[in-house]
């Protein structure tokens, strides 16, 4: 007893500090509705509900996602951060993710922020990157791991037992502090007590480093013209060309130089046991598509190929690739979900920046078949 109420005095005591410091900081939903924040590529951003929420609107999607988010409009014209916003699609796009954020973090996301998105249909890049054996590294999960996200998930009425269950046992498994699952998910008091203050803790924090995201923010799109995409593969194609000179794996110069050319010799053929198939990552997938269905979501998978004549060369091979592919499709047929499976292109010039990164071609064709997406009907 002595010691409940020692752990309570102290929890009393941080949460009077963390009033205070709170007072300081903006309120944690100050977007400028003026903005379009929609194409920030931002951990804070993609885990501070009430600001992400504040800075969605109603023509608002959410594309859940990894580092291929970060694609800068300088680079290639065709990302959505220039598309979408000079023409009239039909929708805007919310990114929710950054790099080393695969299916669990996107479950756990997706059920976070299901009840108040402005539109149930969401999107989710998946990526062959994400299903190499062994999975992430140790230490990366728990690296990006939010404990304001998780504590939402867990609080969503909607999600089953078992679904949790499976989240909680996922977090242990990745290194998680048992404390913080249990804080989010437990039921003894201290839980509750944790729960409280970090909850507070997390809030503060995003507070204190998502007014960095206004000046990644664009102002509202006006546009009122419909694109032309089968114009903007003809000026994307164009612009790859001029843009990978020196290589023959059309791959973006600038990425060739620093990540492929000073160790080129040494690749190859390193990838040649490489199976895709031992990793917990099919599970978590399908976490992700049952989040959806339990909370209400219709998610629309779009499977992202590689740059199949580089990865020939280290010696990932075009038929487990292929396999891949068809174990995501299949798990998309099974659960009833649309899919845009889009790895025969994995040979085509241009469609991809890099070796796994969509690029000038690849986006276009994300940003057409999902506008046709939006039009099956208004969620």
């Amino acid at each position: 007893m002595r010691r409940l109420v020692a752990i309570v005095a102290a929890a009393l005591v941080a949460a009077c500090c963390l009033v205070g410091v709170s007072f300081a900081l903006p309120a944690s939903d100050a977007a400028d509705p003026s903005l379009e924040y929609g194409y920030v590529y931002s951990g804070v951003k993609s885990e501070d509900i009430p600001f992400t929420l504040a800075a969605s609107h109603d023509d608002s999607y959410f594309l859940f996602g990894s580092s291929e988010l970060a694609t800068y409009p300088h680079i290639v014209s065709t990302a959505p951060d220039n598309v979408l916003m000079d023409y009239d699609c039909g929708y805007q796009f919310m990114y929710i993710g950054e790099a080393y954020d695969q299916d669990l973090w996107m479950a756990i996301a997706a059920g976070a922020y299901a009840d108040d998105m402005p539109n149930k249909k969401v999107g989710i890049i998946v990526s062959a990157q994400w299903f190499f054996d062994g999975g992430l590294e140790p230490g990366i999960f728990k690296m990006r791991f939010s404990y304001p996200l998780y504590d939402a998930f867990c609080r969503n009425g909607r999600i089953s037992d078992d679904t949790k269950a499976y989240v909680a046992q996922r977090l242990h498994d990745e290194g998680v502090d048992q404390t913080l699952i249990d804080a989010a998910s437990g039921s003894l008091p201290q839980d509750a007590i944790n729960n409280v203050v970090f909850d507070a803790m997390g809030d503060l924090s995003l507070r204190q480093r998502v007014q960095e995201e206004h000046e990644w923010a664009k102002p509202l799109s006006t546009a009122t013209e419909p694109p032309d995409y089968e114009a903007l593969r003809v000026e994307g194609a164009q612009e790859g060309q001029s843009s990978c000179t020196n290589n023959d794996y059309a791959v973006l110069d600038e990425y060739w130089d620093e990540y492929i050319a000073p160790k080129y010799d040494e690749l190859a053929g390193t990838m040649a046991n490489e199976t895709l198939t031992d990793t917990t990552e099919y599970a978590d997938l399908q976490c992700f598509l049952d989040v959806c269905r339990e909370t209400g979501l219709e998610p629309y998978v779009i499977i992202m190929p590689v740059n199949g004549k580089w990865y020939d060369y280290p010696g990932l091979s075009a038929d487990v690739r292929a396999v891949w592919a068809d174990r995501v499709v299949g798990m998309c047929n099974d659960a009833g979900v649309e899919c845009l499976d889009l790895t025969s292109h994995e040979y085509e010039p241009y469609y991809l920046r890099d070796v796994m990164h969509f690029g000038w071609l690849g986006w276009v064709d994300v940003e057409e078949a999902f506008a046709s997406f939006v039009k099956g009907g208004r969620s």
